[in-house]
This record gives structure tokens, C-alpha cells and sequence, in this order.
């Protein structure tokens, strides 16, 4: 590729940004370490960006965003995999994209390492991540399945928009789907995904009441059902499940969400004392105190539940905060900062 949008990506490779902004009449920018500064003062042209768009995505993803205003793709350059939104503003083209790693982080790297031997013991049940856009949430679910791949037999299927990681089959067999190429609805895909004999289900991300019934009724099948929401705490992820369905449905959606749920991860990426950023998360397990909790709609009570789980793994963001802080991994204004807002 010739065009100057393209020379922006390498750029964004070379600088190790996390994400990069083009848009017809404003400068380029990227995001590095949650910082947003421009590539140049040079101003992207309307013709440059369009003619990056049409470059970089296939036809199917161009009508998706002249028909809904938006549109996700994946793309790969020199090796490496970008994550892609293309939107309209004001009816010109904008892109966002995020560069993914490229590599699979290890355990000990997610900062997950003492929870993920109860997360990998897991056959059935759902599992949720959750958390803002550019929280983690990719690279723990990629860790997680890619530790699976290596170490034991399993059907992979993971339903996605767009593709993100592309897993080497190791000793699992794995199925990646893609959004509008593969399927072309979510709760849809979950129901056929049952057909295909999997022992693992990753839904790209839960967006409505008929995702979340169809991932409720396959980790009750004996599947294990990984997806993810934009939530900040688990807390707040039990509220929002409850909040998807009518209220004449919520009594019993709280008791199945209680039975199904294993795990909720909820994290955000902080600025580490080393530079770079580090995972701070809570994270809930099932226990019959917390399954109590869910069901009977107390969900203010969960913090409770992760400070006395501490001895299995879990952990509320405060105390993760203070653990790090002790550790070494943020300073004392990143703790102070954090700290002031949970």
C-alpha cells in the first residue's frame, strides 16, 4: 500500500501505539500508554482516507457501513492484526483501529496468574469479562483460550466481530466465525454453535436480551460460554444481565443468571510505575454466597463475597489496587488517583 493512511499504521507498529484515529480534515492520531497525541500536523484529505477504507476492507463491510453507519473489520499488515471501526461523521468516513498484540500473552502477564488455574478447571458455565473499550478484555479471553489450546483436547468455536486473534490449532480443534461472513446474528450463531459438538463457545460480545438467553441456555447445556460486557464491576455486569429482560421475567432470569454464571472478570488497564499499563481487576467466582447473592438480587453485597474469597482467587478492585501498590507495580499517585475513584 502506497497511501499515506497506510504509512500511519506502521507508524502506530513502530511506536507501539494501542489505537489509531483517521478522519478526513484532522490531523492522525494515536494513543499510546492511554495518551492521545498526533502522528503529525499534516490534515488527512477525504480521498485519502475513503481510498485507505476501500484498501483495507472487503465489499460486505462498505455496504454494512453505508447502510448502519458504521462497520467492524480486521486487517493485517507486516504480521501484525489491527481491530477496525469504520464510521460516518457528518457523512464523511472516519476509521479507529487497535492494534493487537502480536503475540499471546502469557498467564503471569494478564495479572490473572492466581485465578486462572480456577477459571482453566472450568467445563461448563459462563464466564464473563468485562470492562470499558481497551480494558483487557481481548487479551485476557485470547490468554484463556490459547492456554487451553495448548494443553488439552477441546472444540473451540468463538463467534466474532471481527476476528481478532487467530489461534494455530495445538491440541484443541478450533472454529473462528466471523460476524456478517460466517453468521449473520449473534443470538443465531450461539444456537447453531450447539450443532457443532463444541466444549468451548466465545461470543465476541453479549449486546442484547436473545445473545444473553441463548449463552444462558448453552452454559447450561454443559458448554463452557465465554463473552464479554462494557461494564465496570460485577456488581454492575448482575444488574445489567438482570436489566436486559422485562421485569415479568427478571425473578427467574436472576436465578438462571445465578446457576450459570462461574466467573465475572471485571478490568481496566492503569499506568504501571515502569511505563506501559497493568491489568487492575475484580474478579468474582461461583460460590454459594455469591449464588445467593445473584439470585435473590443483592448485588451490592458481591464485594463482600470477593474480600473473603481472597484464599481461591478473588478480588475487589480496591483491594487489587492496594495489592499492586504494595507490589510495586503503580506509584502512589496512580494508587492515590485510583483509589479516589472507586
Amino acid at each position: 500500500m502506497e497511501t499515506k493512511a497506510a504509512k500511519y499504521l506502521e507508524t502506530a507498529i513502530k511506536e507501539n501505539a494501542s489505537d489509531i484515529y483517521l478522519t478526513g480534515g484532522q490531523r492522525p492520531f494515536l494513543r499510546i500508554d492511554g495518551i492521545m497525541r498526533p502522528i503529525c500536523e499534516e490534515v488527512l484529505k477525504d480521498e485519502e482516507v475513503n481510498l485507505f477504507l476501500n484498501e483495507i476492507t472487503k465489499t460486505r463491510q462498505i455496504e454494512i457501513l453505508r447502510k448502519e453507519g458504521a462497520a467492524d473489520f480486521s486487517y493485517e499488515l507486516n504480521g501484525r492484526r489491527f481491530r477496525g471501526n469504520a464510521y460516518l461523521r457528518q457523512g464523511k468516513i472516519a476509521i479507529a483501529l487497535r492494534l493487537l498484540a502480536n503475540r499471546f500473552f502469557t498467564v503471569e502477564e494478564t495479572g490473572l496468574s492466581k485465578v486462572f488455574p480456577e477459571l482453566l478447571k472450568l467445563k461448563n458455565g459462563l464466564v464473563l469479562v468485562t470492562g470499558k473499550v481497551g480494558s483487557g478484555k481481548t487479551t485476557t479471553i485470547a490468554t484463556f483460550l490459547e492456554t487451553i489450546n495448548a494443553s488439552r483436547g477441546a472444540h473451540i468455536v468463538t463467534l466474532e466481530d471481527p476476528i481478532e486473534y487467530v489461534y494455530e490449532p495445538k491440541k484443541s480443534f478450533i472454529s473462528q466465525r466471523e460476524y456478517s461472513a460466517d453468521f449473520f446474528n449473534f443470538a443465531d450463531g450461539l444456537k447453531h454453535a450447539l450443532r457443532e459438538m463444541p466444549d468451548i463457545i466465545l461470543v465476541g460480545e453479549i449486546r442484547d436480551r436473545e445473545t444473553m438467553r441463548a449463552a444462558l441456555m448453552a452454559s447450561e447445556t454443559g458448554i463452557l460460554v465465554l463473552g464479554t460486557l462494557h461494564t465496570k464491576s460485577a456488581s454492575e455486569t448482575a444488574l445489567r444481565v438482570e436489566g436486559m429482560f422485562d421485569k415479568s421475567e427478571q425473578e427467574f432470569i436472576r436465578a438462571e443468571f445465578a446457576e450459570a454464571v462461574s466467573a465475572i472478570i471485571s478490568e481496566e488497564l492503569i499506568p504501571s510505575a515502569n511505563g506501559g499499563r497493568v491489568a487492575l481487576a475484580e474478579i468474582l467466582l461461583k460460590t454459594p454466597a455469591a449464588k445467593n447473592l445473584i439470585r435473590q438480587g443483592k448485588y451490592s453485597q458481591l464485594p463482600s463475597v470477593m474480600l473473603s474469597g481472597k484464599n481461591i482467587g478473588m478480588e475487589t478492585k480496591e483491594s487489587a489496587l492496594e495489592r499492586l501498590f504494595r507490589e510495586g507495580k503503580i506509584t502512589k499517585e496512580t494508587f492515590d488517583k485510583y483509589k479516589e475513584g472507586l
